[in-house]
This record gives structure tokens, C-alpha cells and sequence, in this order.
């Protein structure tokens, strides 16, 4: 809805990331699903961020979301580099003013049967992802 659309359009992408093959084929994996069920809010973030102008690459940021005492949730958006969009890419040429702006995230899920203590039944997943963002080579960044 932040980029302008309705709230139509929002349920609809939530339901096809919600039921799509990658998440039916991973439903057992708990914790992976927990993991990724986040990443949209972390890049959602991260955009906001770059479009305000307030986003330091200097550090990492990082996010934690404690869901339960046995269940914790976190991720870290790390700004790697900035290079220029190639020639013929999104049909511009170059001096156009774009760069694409790169990034690696982590998500991290923790699942613990006994808080404090090591089981057997306990369980972790990650999954790391990078990207960019194609915007102005004038930004702030």
C-alpha cells in the first residue's frame, strides 16, 4: 500500500508468496519458513530507509523480533557496494544518473525446546540473500 497501491493489491501478493511452491514444499521446515515469512518486511524496511535518505552504510543494521520465550526471529541488511546499471539495462543508456545499490541479508530463526538449554528437538535456520536496488547515483548512500 506504501507504493500506492490498495489494499486489494496487498492481499493478493501476500497470498501468492503465502501459498507459492517454494513455501508449500518447505511447510515442515518451521523455523526456514519463520526466516522467510520476514524477509519482505526487512527489505521493506530497507527501502524506506534508502528513500528517506537516512540509511548508513557505515554499520549493519539489524533487526530482532523475540516471538515467543522458545522463538526468536532476526535479520541483518549489510550495504556491500554501489556500481552503475549496465548499458541497455531497464532501456537506458549510461550517464542516465541509476546505480544499483547492493546488499546481502541474513535472517536467522530459532526455535528451543527448553530456553537456556540444548535438546536435541531444538532448531535453527538461515537463509542469506543478496540484492540491490536500482535508484539515483545521487542518493544519499
Amino acid at each position: 500500500r506504501r507504493l500506492g497501491c490498495g489494499l486489494s493489491a496487498a492481499v493478493v501478493g501476500a497470498l501468492a508468496f503465502a501459498v507459492s511452491g517454494w513455501m508449500a514444499a518447505h511447510a515442515k521446515n518451521v523455523p526456514l519458513v519463520c526466516v522467510v515469512c520476514w524477509f519482505p518486511l526487512g527489505l521493506t524496511g530497507l527501502e524506506a530507509a534508502l528513500t528517506q535518505g537516512n540509511y548508513d552504510t557505515s554499520g549493519t543494521a539489524t533487526v530482532t523480533k523475540t516471538i515467543t520465550d522458545n522463538e526468536k526471529v532476526s535479520a541483518e541488511i549489510l550495504y556491500e557496494t554501489t556500481t552503475s546499471v549496465p548499458d541497455k539495462a531497464f532501456s537506458l543508456g549510461l550517464g542516465t544518473g541509476i546505480s544499483a545499490y547492493h546488499f546481502v541479508a541474513t535472517s536467522t530463526a530459532e526455535s528451543r525446546r527448553l530456553p537456556g538449554s540444548q535438546t536435541e528437538r531444538d532448531s535453527t535456520a538461515t537463509h542469506t540473500q543478496a540484492f540491490y536496488i536500482v535508484g539515483p547515483s545521487d542518493s544519499t548512500l
